[in-house]
């Protein structure tokens, strides 16, 4: 099947290309550089006749005839590794990074990551801790805890693969730039956005000073523009998503999942500006193109398929808005189960939606769920756990239940304030204001309209 022939292509350039950075690497240092370069061609040759055996399993006649899934391939040539490379860990070590970052491009963060752990403890033995190869599977083990959602992990993680890189690469090397990318995403979702606006901008000038391939710049644009739109730097992250996007389609060519990416973040950061029509346009091509590419099940079809919903909330055409979320919020249980920053957060979502409808009852077990798993997953005082509060508060100011609704519509706003989240900090105000109107309370009302942006 094509997923099949995509494996196999993803398991031999990813073995292969893992094997090349290395000798890359090594080249560049005296020494012992001819004995590392043969035993990265040895390597080399063990990982293709591995991964060449592994994949005759997907051969019906060597399957007698039985259908085999990629995720079945992957289990098998994982116990394999373990099992029969013991005394090759050069060999053992790259094919289990290379089937993790398979796992991560499956969506299946939750299986990389055992792999990747090992993986990343036969470098420290094999290499050192400070070696370059130890520091290029902490990268990927940072994917692999970014993608369950455990970002103070993947954040340590990245760092320490930074701080690697610097040593052996230099700091000024594009390895050092791809690092700082991570590093500032992970500081992004932890709301961190200070730090990571240096880091991103830091790579972006390593990236532009070495004249790097235009995909590398853009993916580093890219985070900074996120960053500045989740500070409410509407305008900025316009600029720089649209330069990240004409990158992307220069180093791709039109009809690639990074270009559909690209699409999805310059279509929401349009929805914030409330250019609804244009955003429209880029947020429906950049699903289409997803579900072209992805099928309709990947979490990146989820998080285009919300985006879109909270576009059509913001336009006020909340049953649109509802049917599409409740899409995404499946999708994402069924890859992540119940507890995780995108299953709860598409809930949170769902819950502000059905609660602008008057949809109360409906939307208060979904708020509740929400805060919950946020708490879980985020330290006190996070702006998710504040939008959480905050979507809570205004749910049960509308069921008349205003004692337990005004301590969590207070003590959210100063955060999303000053972390708006794009509309979330907006949101957040109008639910005050709101609540102190049907209060009577007029001066208090009063007090926070005073507070409101100026209209477009």
């Amino acid at each position: 099947s094509s997923r099949k022939r995509w494996l196999a292509a993803s398991l031999v350039a990813g073995g292969l290309g893992l094997v090349a950075v290395a000798t890359a690497v090594q080249l560049r240092r005296g020494g012992l550089e001819r004995d590392r370069a043969n035993r990265a061609a040895v390597t080399s040759q063990r990982v293709s006749e591995f991964l060449t055996e592994l994949f005759r399993l997907a051969d019906p006649g060597e399957s007698r005839g039985n259908t085999v899934t990629a995720r079945e391939i992957l289990d098998q040539g994982a116990s394999r590794i373990e099992a029969e490379l013991a005394g090759e860990p050069e060999v053992q070590a790259t094919l289990m990074a290379t089937m993790g970052n398979v796992y991560l491009g499956l969506g299946l963060a939750g299986a990389a990551k055992p792999i990747i752990e090992k993986s990343v403890a036969i470098r420290r033995r094999v290499f050192g801790d400070e070696a370059a190869e130890t520091g290029d599977g902490l990268m990927l083990l940072g994917e692999a805890e970014y993608g369950v959602g455990n970002y103070p992990a993947a954040e340590a993680h990245f760092t320490s693969a930074l701080e690697i890189r610097k040593r052996v690469d230099g700091a000024e090397s594009p390895r050092v730039a791809q690092a700082l990318e991570r590093v500032a995403s992970a500081q992004w979702r932890r709301g961190n956005y200070a730090e990571a606006g240096a880091a991103a901008e830091q790579g972006i000038a390593i990236y532009r000073a070495a004249g790097e391939e235009p995909a590398d710049l853009a993916l580093i644009l890219s985070r900074l523009a996120t960053i500045r739109f989740s500070t409410g730097q509407h305008g900025e992250a316009d600029t720089l998503m649209r330069e990240a996007l004409a990158l992307t389609r220069e180093a791709y060519g039109p009809e690639d999942r990074r270009v559909a990416q690209m699409m999805n973040n310059l279509g929401m950061t349009l929805t914030a500006q409330g250019k609804f029509d244009e955003a429209g346009r880029f947020l429906r091509e950049g699903l289409a193109l997803y579900k072209k590419l992805l099928g309709d099940r990947h979490p990146l079809v989820a998080s285009a398929t919300w985006a879109l919903a909270t576009m059509l909330h913001q336009q006020g055409r909340l049953a649109e808005a509802e049917a599409l979320q409740r899409e995404a919020l499946a999708i994402q249980e069924a890859r992540y189960g119940a507890v995780h920053m995108e299953t709860a957060g598409a809930k949170l979502n769902l819950a502000w939606i059905l609660a602008d409808q008057g949809r109360c009852a409906e939307s208060e077990p979904l708020a509740r769920e929400g805060m919950a798993d946020m708490q879980k997953i985020h330290p006190g005082g996070h702006y998710s756990i504040a939008h959480a509060q905050s979507i809570l508060g205004g749910c049960l100011a509308l069921r008349g239940r205003d004692g337990e609704a005004e301590p969590l519509l207070l003590s959210s706003y100063p955060i999303l304030q000053k972390n708006p989240g794009g509309a979330w900090g907006l949101a957040a105000l109008r639910r005050l204001i709101t609540f102190y109107e049907r209060r009577g309370n007029q001066a208090k009302a009063e007090e926070y309209r005073k507070l409101l942006p100026p209209a477009r």
